[in-house]
């Protein structure tokens, strides 16, 4: 259809999407600003995104979200905003956030983060990390604004040095 052209903003919150499969989005190469705030989504695949070429702000908070695959934003290439919160993400791996070059702010609030795999490894131009937890805060000193609050820097001492691939909270 030809209108997937020229879309440049979608609101798809609180319409029951329980899935985002590879390629989900094809099509929409003009769409800048995507909202699934609020549907019963549980996980994301791999290649979910691909396709979103000119996407900068993308919303998946308030969602059910367990499970981050690999490559989950694959495709997003000029996102800039990613709103993570209020979701039940334990885990994150390595390659979660690989294809993010250009990402911003991410919200990671209102999770139960326990692991990850230096997943912020892809983060070169992150201005703002929000998360419950000062230890993300740890491996992205060259953040510009990092909550909580900087003053728990100090504990990053702590952490920094038994550092390996695989940090556990």
């Amino acid at each position: 259809l030809e209108f997937r052209r020229v879309l440049f903003r979608s609101d798809v919150s609180h319409n029951f999407l329980s899935s985002v499969k590879p390629n989900t989005f094809w099509g929409l190469a003009s769409l800048k600003r995507l909202n699934l705030k609020g549907n019963p989504l549980k996980t994301i695949l791999f290649s979910g995104f691909n396709g979103l070429h000119a996407i900068t702000n993308l919303g998946l908070n308030n969602l059910c979200l367990t499970n981050l695959e690999p490559g989950a934003f694959i495709g997003l290439a000029k996102l800039k905003v990613l709103f993570l919160s209020a979701n039940i993400i334990t885990t994150i791996t390595h390659k979660t956030f690989a294809g993010l070059k250009y990402i911003q702010s991410i919200n990671l609030t209102r999770n139960n983060i326990k692991c990850f795999f230096s997943a912020f490894q892809y983060f070169r131009d992150l201005h703002f990390l929000y998360s419950d937890q000062f230890q993300f805060c740890c491996f992205l000193m060259s953040a510009g604004s990092c909550s909580p609050d900087p003053s728990h820097y100090f504990q990053c001492g702590r952490i920094l040095p038994g550092f390996s691939y695989l940090v556990m909270m």
